[in-house]
């Protein structure tokens, strides 16, 4: 196997061809994590995989730097989506996590709809149990995992005819 780049010289926004546990190749983000492009049980998405430095910290090892990321693409796994069931745009309220400790260390009451609408002024309105039974939908963060798919193509062999 190919030395390992440290971490010292590793770049944030710079793709690296990476030997690690389920990406080929990811975008540094610069606080020690990898995204790219994962594949499993049919399903492609992007995925963070972390730097292994310390040694059994993480799962990823830079073995190259290949290029990097367009200033317009950010580094981001995916993006919240409409709510499934009005469309209107939402966001995940950690604050109403069910079983979530607060600051005090009491347990929060269990809440099942961590999921909240935002409004036009920005505030957040919970969602209704009576009218809202879908929740929030997840992306992935498409010009990161089009760009990516891009960059896995350039190490492969040609394919035989």
């Amino acid at each position: 196997m190919t030395d390992a780049i440290p971490r010292a010289q590793l770049k944030a926004r710079f793709a690296y061809l990476l030997h690690s546990r389920n990406l080929t190749v990811g975008v540094y983000d610069g606080n020690g994590g990898f995204t790219g492009v994962r594949r499993k049980m049919g399903a492609t998405f992007l995925d963070t995989e972390l730097l292994n430095d310390p040694p059994g910290r993480g799962t990823a090892i830079a073995l190259r730097e290949i290029a990097p990321l367009p200033p317009e693409i950010e580094v981001k796994e995916g993006e919240h989506g409409p709510c499934a069931d009005c469309g209107q745009p939402i966001v995940y309220d950690e604050e109403f996590r069910p079983g979530s400790v607060t600051a005090q260390g009491a347990k929060k009451e269990a809440r099942p709809w961590p999921w909240r609408h935002l409004t036009v002024t920005g505030s957040i309105q919970p969602l209704s149990q009576e009218t809202h039974e879908g929740g929030g939908t997840y992306r992935t963060y498409k010009p990161l995992f089009e760009w990516l798919k891009d960059l896995e193509t350039l190490d492969q062999p040609p394919k035989e005819v």
